[in-house]
This record gives structure tokens, sequence and C-alpha cells, in this order.
């Protein structure tokens, strides 16, 4: 009896470990997935706010890049490659100069100082936003094409006879689809044209096609005139600014005639030179100008002081020529400058004793 006894003893230790043993490990496995959910949670936290700092950013790279182009004056153009990570929905919108991005329900600010229009794309991915300054204002929108070079730079010398300048212009379709390109020209010097080869055409999937700019110049055109050709697809444009510096190429030249004063020949040389009128003259000339012109003629010292009498405004001939005789006030280096709008001719030389 006492040996049975024993044996359920020993049965019912067994039976009472294993119940420890089952409680144990459904106490762990409760433990783990509670710290697998929390950890999971935390991940999910920080997963989240790494988005949202994501989007914040997408938006302040958004807000600088037209910040940029408003800052760099009308016809600046930017093409930015902008981010949105997963939980930004809808299209950005564009309310009072902000800029509006919805994350998973929580909208996001950026407001400008400046008028800013058009639309963003935010969709999760990876977006080609282009910004375009209007001089008081910023247009923003995805790049349906592209154009290169971005802008153009005429320079000439006036002449008798009417100029030609041309310029390639490249545009590529960004687009998945087919894309109608038309074009518009404004230009500021009524005296001359500006025209393209093509001003609409069609662009199939990655297609390029190269344009030809054509400014015809007037005879006898100085100064510097802009005008801007502009890109239009559905939604989106392109302007290409266009500047002539139309020059005068005229210099300024001068010639120096000195008189030699000595003391009288005697062997003590008691007369010193200050007591004799000095009488040297400088002959100025500038030429290259419009004919009948107005220029403005400055004559400075060293110190860049003008000289009495200068400035002064004076009238070219019939050639585009003027002259006239100075006598220096003293030794000392000058520069004669020759101004007409913008363009200007300088010439320095110095009166020395001989």
């Amino acid at each position: 009896m006492m040996k049975n006894k024993e044996i359920f003893k020993e049965k019912d230790r067994k039976g009472q470990g294993g119940v420890e043993y089952v409680v144990l490990f459904t106490f762990t496995v409760a433990f783990f997935l509670i710290v697998v959910y929390v950890a999971n949670e935390q991940l999910n936290i920080i997963n989240k706010q790494q988005k949202l700092e994501q989007t914040k950013l997408a938006a302040k790279e958004i807000a600088d890049a037209a910040t940029q182009v408003y800052q760099q004056g009308a016809g600046a153009r930017k093409i930015v490659n902008v981010a949105f990570p997963e939980g930004v929905s809808g299209d950005g919108i564009i309310i009072n100069n902000s800029i509006h991005i919805v994350f998973e329900g929580s909208d996001i600010v950026y407001p400008l100082s400046f008028p800013i229009s058009g639309s963003i794309p935010t969709t999760a991915g990876s977006h080609d936003i282009s910004f375009v300054s209007y001089g008081s204002s910023v247009s923003i929108g995805v790049a349906e094409f592209s154009v290169s070079p971005s802008s153009i730079s005429f320079s000439s010398c006036s002449n008798s006879s009417s100029q030609v300048l041309t310029e390639t212009l490249t545009v590529e379709n960004k687009m998945n689809t087919t894309n109608q390109i038309n074009t518009s020209v404004t230009w500021s010097n009524p005296g001359s044209t500006l025209t393209l080869s093509e001003n609409n055409f069609t662009l199939n999937v990655s297609e390029t096609k190269n344009v030809t700019v054509y400014l015809n110049i007037s005879p006898n055109t100085v100064g510097q005139f802009n005008g801007n050709i502009e890109f239009r697809s559905s939604g989106y444009s392109f302007i290409v600014p266009v500047y002539l510096n139309s020059q005068a190429c005229g210099g300024v030249s001068s010639n120096i005639s000195y008189i030699l004063v000595e003391t009288y020949n005697d062997s003590a040389y008691t007369i010193p030179t200050s007591s004799y009128s000095m009488s040297f003259l400088v002959n100025i000339t500038t030429t290259g100008w419009l004919p009948n012109s107005n220029i403005t003629l400055d004559l400075k010292n060293q110190g860049g002081t003008s000289m009495p009498g200068y400035p002064k405004l004076v009238q070219t001939d019939g050639s585009g020529v003027y002259s006239e005789t100075w006598t220096p006030i003293g030794y000392s280096n000058y520069t004669v400058i020759a101004n007409y709008s913008v363009y200007n001719a300088n010439y320095s030389f110095a009166v020395e004793p001989c």
C-alpha cells in the first residue's frame, strides 16, 4: 500500500509540474506578443513620423524653389524633383499664396510672401515640378516638356544694313502620350522681328524637335532689347527669355600735343618754369555712334572727379563723330568717357611735364 501511495504522489508532482510549465509557457508567449505588439506600434509611429517629416521636407523644397525663381525675376525657371511618401493623398492645392499638402488626414501648410499659382502633384512617388517666374508671381506645375537652352542672348554691332541672327531650341516631350505644343512670341523692339521656324507642332512619346529662332535686326539698331518665347501644352508652359545687346561699337581716341617749356638758357637757371604759361591741348574725338545722336561726354582726373564743364551732352555729326579740344588744368592721369544709353566707351591718358 505504501508503495502505491508513493507512486500516486510522484504522478501528482509530475502533473503539477506540467501545469506549471504550460502556465509559464503561456505567460511567456503572451508577454512576447505584447512586446511585439508594442514594438510594432512604436515602429508604426516612428515610420509615420518619418513620412510626415518627408512630406514637410517636400513642401519646403517646393517653397524654396518657388522663392528662388521669384527672387531671380521674370523669366527665371527651375525644375525640381520632389518625392512624396505613402500616405500623401489627393492633389496638392495652392490657397492664399500657401502650399497645402494632405498626409494621412493632416494638412501641411507652407505660406509664401508672394503670389503663386498652379497645382502640385502629391501622389506617392517622384515628380518633376516646374517653377516659372513672371516677375510679380510664380507658376508651379508638372513639367510636361523641356526646352533647352532655357534662355537666349544675342549680341551684335550696329551697322547700316540689316542682320539675321539665329539660335536653335530643343523641345523634348516628357509625357507618356503625344503632346501638342503651341508657341507665342513677344519682342520689345518694333524695328526688329523675332520669329520661329515652327509655331505649332506635335511631339510623340520621348520625341524631341529642334526649333530655329530668327532675330532680324534693323539697320542702325543700338540698345538693349528683350522678349519672350512661350511654349504651351494643355497643362504646362515654358518661357524662354531672349536678350539682344546691339552696340554702336564706337571708341574714344585722344591725341595730346605737348609744348616744351624751358627756362632761359642761362647758366644758373634762375627763372623757374612756373613763371611761364603752359599751353598744352588735348584733342578728344569719339566715333562710331548714331548720326546726329546725343551722347554724354565726361572727363575725370585720376581721383575720379569730373573736370569743370563735364559731364555734358554733346551731339554727333552726320557721320556719328564728335570732336573737341580741351585745355588741361594740370598734370594728371585723365579718363574720357563717352556714353549713349547703356553703351559707353572710355580712354585713359596722362598729361605730364616734358
